[in-house]
């Protein structure tokens, strides 16, 4: 989606267009969404990132700070950014992204040298 459609789009989703979509996504039968939350798992096997755009419409910050912790992932509070932030503002964004990515690299080489390192015990 060019940046231009995505700011436009933006701009003309108000709080009762945010809504009516939101009533129609909890009308769906089967609501296939209804129990995502009760289907996570109590931590997931991997690192992970939660990216909360606090100007989204339908973001919903203690669910998503609850979410963040049942998983056991870091939450990153988008400010003022909307739905579609990755169009709107990629680079206000991609340091986020990169510390993380960049962190959970780190992490793994630490892992590899220690695990490389033979052991003493005979």
């Amino acid at each position: 989606m060019p940046r231009e459609l995505a700011e436009e789009l933006e701009g003309e989703h108000d709080e009762g267009m945010s809504a009516a979509m939101l009533a129609l996504y909890r009308s769906a039968v089967p609501n296939l969404h209804a129990d995502w939350g009760t289907q996570l798992p109590a931590r997931m096997p991997a690192p992970g990132l939660v990216l909360s755009p606090n100007g989204h419409p339908f973001n919903e910050a203690e669910q998503t700070e609850e979410m963040a912790a049942k998983v056991g992932a870091q939450l990153a509070v988008l400010e003022g950014l909307g739905h579609s932030w990755m169009v709107t503002h990629p680079a206000t964004v991609a340091p986020i992204l990169t510390t993380f990515w960049n962190a959970q690299a780190e992490q793994q080489a630490e892992h590899h040298e220690r695990s490389a390192v033979p052991s003493m015990e005979q």
